[in-house]
């Protein structure tokens, strides 16, 4: 089958984590493509029963069929035309970057429908990252359209199992995402060839943007760019920045949110973070 998209490149991160600010950076590389923000069709496009019932963001494994990464690649390949990329000369391959957050539960599946793609797997610590969910919250972001058609109020990541966890408070629901997106990846990406995945931190990012980013550009096979360079200096807030990041905001919170960090200590330290 002839294959579109060239080594993919999908950013692998918990919503709330900075994976836009990121998304936004990369780009800004004129050697790649990118729908304007996530791009939930073609995920669709494989199973269009995601983001429903108990399964949530999860891939039916039955969906995964023979022609499952034609529909996702047609699709991805259609919000790109949108955008004025088509090539009237026929069919070519391109670098794409996404950055779909419930991606975060679906490496495996990913690496099953693109065997060449890379990961960056982006993370955040909990404290911080349970905060923007709860800001989040308050401004009515990602609000889940099945569980409130079915009389639920959900946020961000429908992770399996989703429904048992309708009672908790908000930061037990967050930072219960938190691990569940997080340790589904890092299972994921322990059998994924170490060549083809990085994990950074959000916290590294924004302290040396343009270092990281130059690393980036090395794993993903990109020729250095001042486009990209000027906008890692740069760093400008992306349209979903909902507050200045700062290291101890999440603490006004901490009331709220320590309660909820039981249990996280051993995905914590595994992602390198102090607790």
């Amino acid at each position: 089958m002839n294959r579109i998209l060239d080594r993919p490149v999908f950013i692998i991160a918990m919503p709330r984590s900075g994976s836009t600010l990121l998304f936004d950076v990369l780009r800004a590389h004129p050697g790649v493509r990118a729908w304007d923000n996530e791009a939930y069709a073609p995920w669709a496009a494989v199973d269009p029963a995601v983001g429903s019932g108990p399964r949530g963001d999860a891939f039916d494994p039955e969906a995964l069929d023979a022609d499952a990464r034609r529909r996702a690649e047609w699709s991805l390949h259609e919000g790109v035309m949108r955008k004025g990329w088509f090539e009237r000369r026929g069919r070519v391959r391109y670098r794409l970057v996404e950055k779909t957050p419930p991606n975060v539960l679906r490496v495996a599946a990913l690496d099953k429908l693109f065997p060449d793609a890379l990961f960056i797997h982006l993370t955040r610590d909990a404290p911080p990252s349970i905060a923007s969910m709860l800001e989040g919250r308050e401004r009515g972001l990602a609000v889940r359209e099945w569980p409130r058609k079915h009389g639920h109020e959900w946020h961000f990541l429908m992770a399996p199992g989703w429904l048992g966890h309708l009672d908790d408070s908000p930061a037990e629901q967050f930072a219960w995402q938190w691990r569940v997106g997080n340790q589904a990846a890092v299972d994921d990406l322990a059998n994924i060839a170490g060549s083809r995945w990085c994990r950074i931190k959000y916290e590294d990012f924004i302290a040396d943007a343009p270092r990281m980013v130059e690393d980036l550009l090395t794993f993903c096979y990109l020729d250095p760019s001042p486009a990209v360079t000027k906008a890692a200096r740069e760093l400008t807030p992306s349209a979903v920045t909902l507050s200045a990041p700062s290291d101890d905001k999440w603490q006004s919170r901490a009331k709220e949110i320590t309660p909820a960090l039981r249990g996280l200590a051993p995905l914590r330290k595994t992602l390198g973070y102090r607790y």
